[in-house]
C-alpha cells in the first residue's frame, strides 16, 4: 500500500491530500468560498484526471458558499464521495439537492 500525504494551504482553507491506491482523499479544513477554493478545485481536477476516485473529507469545513456547493455537486455527479460532513454542511448540501454519497460524522450531544 502506497500512501502519499501533502498539505496545501490557501486563504482560510487547508487541504491535506492522502493517496491510497486508487483513492485520493482530500481533507478540507476552513471555509470553501470564493478565491480560496480555486486551488481546491484544481487539486480535485488533478486527482480525478490522474484516475483517482475522490473522497472529500469535510470534517473541518466551517462554511460553504453557493459557488462551492455547485462545484461539490458537480464532483459528486462525477463520482466523488463526501465524508464526515457536519450536520450543518450536510444540510447546506441537501438544500441544493446533494444527498447521495454523503456520510455525516457522528457527534455526541
Amino acid at each position: 500500500m502506497v500512501r502519499e500525504d501533502r498539505v496545501l494551504r490557501f486563504k482560510l482553507l487547508r487541504v491535506t491530500a492522502s493517496i491510497v491506491r486508487d483513492v485520493a482523499e482530500l481533507r478540507i479544513d476552513g471555509c470553501i468560498t470564493g478565491d480560496a477554493a480555486i486551488e481546491l478545485w484544481a487539486e480535485c481536477h488533478k486527482q480525478s484526471t490522474a484516475g483517482k476516485r475522490l473522497r472529500l473529507d469535510l470534517a473541518g469545513v466551517t462554511l460553504v458558499d453557493d459557488a462551492a456547493v455547485v462545484r461539490i455537486n458537480r464532483l459528486v455527479r462525477q463520482g466523488a464521495e463526501i465524508a464526515n460532513a457536519s450536520l450543518l454542511v450536510s444540510a447546506l448540501l441537501a438544500n441544493w439537492g446533494i444527498t447521495r454519497k454523503i456520510r455525516t460524522k457522528r457527534t455526541m450531544l
